[in-house]
């Protein structure tokens, strides 16, 4: 499924933590990287008196907000939303984008585990949070420590990649 990579785990484990780590790095690198991040709550990401919220609030199915160097999107999602297609169409130009969450999505997954594995459907690898005893030894699923990002990062460009990068990508 394109370069779309979700990392998983329980709550409060470092997912985040993970995400912004590799990220930081994979840019160093010339890697252009985006992140989508699931939550179960409704959010806000705009406030009473702003246009945006007004306009919004009249009833439009959704508002761009929109200047030379951000843009913000708000928009009414329904049954049958396309997750796939909507990452592809807004982060298309990146290398790889990594989705917080989205466990029961089919995206590849790498899951982050602190002292147990949850194991979902398409894990790629699995990243301990700590050093500990408790290491998975499956044949088929590599592991690595969260400290160890540059072995992270190779294999990424070694099995996801496949060595390519900043090629305008449409998936």
């Amino acid at each position: 499924m394109g370069n779309i990579v979700s990392v998983i785990g329980k709550s409060k484990v470092g997912k985040t933590t993970f995400i912004e780590k590799i990220i930081k790095e994979m840019k160093k690198m010339g890697y252009r990287v985006a992140a989508v991040k699931h939550t179960h709550h409704d959010f806000e990401i705009d406030y009473p008196g702003k246009d945006s919220y007004r306009i919004f609030n009249s009833g439009s199915e959704g508002v761009l907000i929109l200047s030379s160097k951000k843009l913000a999107l708000i928009k009414n999602i329904y049954n049958g939303f396309d997750i796939y297609n909507f990452i592809k169409n807004v982060f298309g130009d990146c290398d790889i984008i990594f989705a917080e969450g989205f466990k029961n999505e089919n995206f590849p997954k790498i899951e982050i585990v602190k002292d147990d594995v949850i194991f979902s459907e398409n894990i790629l690898a699995i990243v301990y949070v700590e050093r500990n005893n408790k290491i998975f030894n499956g044949k088929d699923i590599p592991f690595f420590y969260m400290d160890e990002m540059d072995k992270i990062i190779n294999w990424i460009e070694k099995d996801i990649l496949k060595g390519r990068k900043n090629e305008n990508r449409s998936f």
